[in-house]
C-alpha cells in the first residue's frame, strides 16, 4: 500500500480544534460543558443516510447556549470516523462499521444545522493527535497510536506531524494479512483486524491477568490439567470449537439415525449388515455387504449424487497407498475429510463391503442412501427378497 503526501492539513485542523481551549486553565463547570459537548458529538447520528434524511438531537442548541452562558461557546465541531473518507471535503464514504453511510457530507450537514465550522478526521488519526498533544505522546517527534475497536488501525506522528497519506489510509494496517487462515476482518481472512480488533479478540477468546498461580489454574480450567497455557491460544478457533461441542450430540444422533436407516433398508433388500439395525451401537460406522464390485461402485456413485457438495462428481475405484486393492470413496463434505459428514468407502475385494458413516442431518443422509439404492436398481444390481 502506497501513501504519499503530507498530513499538515489535518494537523492544522487539530490546532484549530484545540487552540481555543489551551489558552487558559478551564474550570470544573467548563470541563463539564466540554465533556457534555463531546458526548453529544459521539452520539450524533445520521438517522437514515440511505434516504438522505439527517437530524441532530435537540440538546445541541441547549449545549451551545449553556456554553455561551459561561463564556466558552463552541467554535467548531470535530468528527472522527473510520475510513474510507475524504477528510478534505468532509465526506464519509461507507466505512465497514457504518453500513449505509455512503458519501455522507457530514461536515456540511453539521455546519448547516449548527452554524459552526465542522471538520472530519480519521478516528485513529484523531486519537493520535489527541495523545500527541495531551497524552502519553507529548514531547515526542515520532509515535504510533493503535486502535483496537470494531476494526484495527493506527495514527502516525512522523517528525512532529500527522502523516495521513494522500487518502487518509496511511495507518490502515488492519488489512495486512498475517496468515492464509484465521478470523476474517473486513472480508480478508487472517488479517491483523481479524485477529486483533475488538471483534477479532471476542471470537478468539479473552485474556486473564493476575497472580501467576491463579492464571495457571484458569488455564487448566479452560483446557486440561497439565496442559494449561502450554497449548497456546486458539486464535480464531474458540467460537467454532464451542459451537462444535454444542452441536455434537445432535449431529451424532443424526448420523446414528442415518446408519440405522441404511441398515434397515438394505436388510429388507436382502443384504447382510454390520451392525444389524436392531443392535446397540458404539460408533457411527455402518457396513453393508454388497457381494460384488459392480454393486459396490453403483452404491458409492449413487450416494455421491446426493451429497450437498460435489454431487456432480463421479467416484471411480483407484489405487491408494496402504491398500493392496483399489479403493472407491464417496464424500461430498463441506469440510474436506470430515468423517462426521456422510461418506462411504470400500476396498474392491471380497466380501465387497462398503463402510458408511456420518450425516450432518438425517434428511440429507436419507436422500444419499435412497439414491445409492436407486442407482443399484437402475443398473440391475438390486436384490429383492420374496
Amino acid at each position: 500500500m502506497s501513501n504519499q503526501g503530507s498530513g499538515e492539513g489535518s494537523l492544522a485542523h487539530a490546532k484549530r480544534f484545540t487552540s481555543q481551549s489551551t489558552a487558559r486553565t478551564t474550570t470544573s463547570d467548563e470541563r463539564e460543558i466540554t465533556q457534555r459537548f463531546h458526548t453529544f458529538l459521539e452520539t450524533t447520528l445520521v438517522e437514515n443516510p440511505l434516504k438522505g434524511e439527517y437530524f441532530l438531537p435537540l440538546p445541541v442548541s441547549q449545549l451551545i447556549e449553556e456554553g455561551k452562558a459561561i463564556g466558552e461557546s463552541p467554535v467548531s465541531i470535530g468528527v472522527s470516523c473510520g475510513s474510507p473518507m475524504d477528510s478534505a471535503r468532509g465526506i464519509i464514504q461507507e466505512p465497514p462499521n457504518l453500513p449505509g453511510w455512503k458519501d455522507v457530507h457530514i461536515t456540511e450537514e453539521l455546519t448547516a444545522r449548527t452554524g459552526l465550522p465542522a471538520f472530519l478526521c480519521n478516528d485513529a488519526n484523531a486519537c493520535a493527535l489527541a495523545e500527541w498533544r495531551f497524552g502519553a505522546g507529548r514531547g515526542t517527534q515520532n509515535m504510533i497510536f493503535c486502535t483496537f475497536g470494531t476494526g484495527f488501525g493506527a495514527g502516525l506522528i512522523l517528525d512532529g506531524k500527522l502523516y495521513a497519506g494522500t487518502n487518509d489510509n496511511a495507518g490502515e494496517i488492519g488489512h495486512v494479512r498475517l496468515d492464509t487462515e484465521g478470523p476474517m476482518g473486513y472480508y480478508k481472512i487472517g488479517s491483523v483486524e481479524g485477529f486483533c480488533s475488538g471483534g477479532g479478540i471476542a471470537k478468539c477468546g479473552g485474556y486473564i491477568a493476575g497472580r501467576v498461580d491463579l492464571v495457571e489454574k484458569c488455564s487448566y480450567r479452560m483446557t486440561t490439567p497439565g496442559l494449561g497455557r502450554e497449548v497456546g491460544p486458539s486464535l480464531g478457533q474458540t467460537r467454532g470449537l464451542f459451537m462444535g461441542l454444542f452441536n455434537a450430540p445432535h449431529i451424532v444422533g443424526e448420523a446414528l439415525k442415518t446408519a440405522v436407516f441404511a441398515a434397515s433398508l438394505f436388510e429388507q433388500l436382502g443384504y447382510e449388515t454390520t451392525p444389524h439395525s436392531s443392535e446397540k451401537r458404539v460408533d457411527i460406522i455402518q457396513a453393508l455387504k454388497l457381494c460384488n464390485s459392480e454393486t459396490l461402485v453403483a452404491f458409492c456413485q449413487g450416494m455421491q449424487s446426493g451429497a450437498p457438495v460435489d454431487s456432480f462428481v463421479r467416484p471411480e475405484p483407484s489405487d491408494m497407498p496402504g491398500y493392496d486393492d483399489q479403493v472407491i470413496m464417496a464424500a461430498g463434505a463441506f469440510t474436506m475429510g470430515a468423517s462426521i459428514e456422510l461418506s462411504a468407502d470400500a476396498p474392491l475385494r471380497d466380501p465387497f463391503a462398503v463402510y458408511l458413516q456420518g450425516g450432518l442431518n438425517y434428511h440429507s443422509g436419507k436422500i444419499g442412501i435412497l439414491l445409492a439404492a436407486q442407482t443399484m436398481l437402475d443398473r440391475g444390481f438390486l436384490q429383492f427378497v420374496e
